[in-house]
Order: C-alpha cells, then sequence, then structure tokens
C-alpha cells in the first residue's frame, strides 16, 4: 500500500490506516486526565507517564530514574558519569565564550587547559618540535608540520603569489 499524500510504502494495512491519520490530522486517542489528543493508542499510553509519579527506567550510569525510555536516553547524553561528558562540557565553552584557564605571566586567557599549556612556551622559549631537514624548531607539532609543507616541500601558502 502507498500513501497518496507522501508516496510512503506500507506492508500492514494497520500501519497504513494510522500513518494517513497524521496526513489528515485526525488524534482519535484522547488523555482523560488532560484531554490532550493522540494518533496512536501507543502515543496515549507513553503520554499518560506525565501524570504519575511511576518511573521505571533507569540511567545505567548514575542511578536516576526516569518516567520515560525517551527521558532516559535524554539524560544519558548530558550525565555527568558518562565519559562522553567532559567533551561536552569543553564543547559548551564554544557557545558561552567562557574562558576559565587564565596565564599567570600575561593574563591571557582560554577556554581549553590545553590552550593555556600550549601557549606557555611563548614565556618559556621551549621549542621540542625540531624539523629533521634544517633543524629549525617549533613551539608547536602543527608549526613544523607547515614548515615542512611549505619550505621543504613542494606546497604553497594559500598566500603566496610567486
Amino acid at each position: 500500500m502507498t500513501c497518496p499524500f507522501c508516496q510512503k510504502n506500507f506492508v500492514y494495512h494497520s500501519q497504513f490506516k494510522t500513518h494517513l491519520l497524521r496526513h489528515e490530522d485526525v488524534k482519535p486517542y484522547v488523555c482523560t486526565l488532560c484531554d490532550k489528543p493522540f494518533y496512536t493508542a501507543a502515543e496515549l499510553k507513553s503520554h499518560q507517564l506525565v501524570h504519575s509519579d511511576f518511573k521505571q527506567f533507569c540511567c545505567g550510569l548514575c542511578g536516576k530514574w526516569f518516567k520515560s525510555k525517551a527521558g532516559v536516553k535524554l539524560h544519558f547524553k548530558i550525565c555527568p558519569d558518562n565519559p562522553g561528558f567532559a567533551n561536552l562540557t569543553r564543547h559548551v565553552t564554544v557557545h558561552t565564550g567562557q574562558k576559565q584557564y587564565k596565564c599567570q605571566v600575561c593574563d591571557k586567557v582560554f577556554s581549553h587547559s590545553g590552550h593555556l599549556n600550549r601557549h606557555m612556551s611563548v614565556h618559556t622559549g621551549d621549542r621540542p618540535f625540531t624539523c629533521s631537514v634544517c633543524k629549525k624548531s617549533f613551539s608547536q607539532k602543527d608549526h613544523l608540520n607547515s614548515h615542512k609543507q611549505y619550505v621543504h616541500g613542494n606546497r604553497r601558502p594559500r598566500h603566496y603569489r610567486p
């Protein structure tokens, strides 16, 4: 069966009928507690959890309980016990502009500790990355790599004009 509105195909007639309700905006299932309508009985059943204090889904990382599977899935992304949460916390600084790492020498601030550590070579003069061809040294590995490409390779900087 093919939907006449969007050409989506269905194997089961029951799925086809439920799908058509969405195009016709018919919501036959209504919550008896708040009168909110739904397309399917499953959507209504899921919604009814908001009116209950029963929490049956548990975060496997921190043990916090939730009313719905969707709730625990959303929580998992921001759970402090999630190993990926540190990356999220770090990423948020991109949007907030928060810079909490301050150089004690020149008062310049950075959003990440690694950026501050890399900056410190400006003050220490440390240049641990040495070119194997000409022995010139650099404070950052990416500077060494660029040097090798543009000086010893056959690539030229984008702004280069012969």
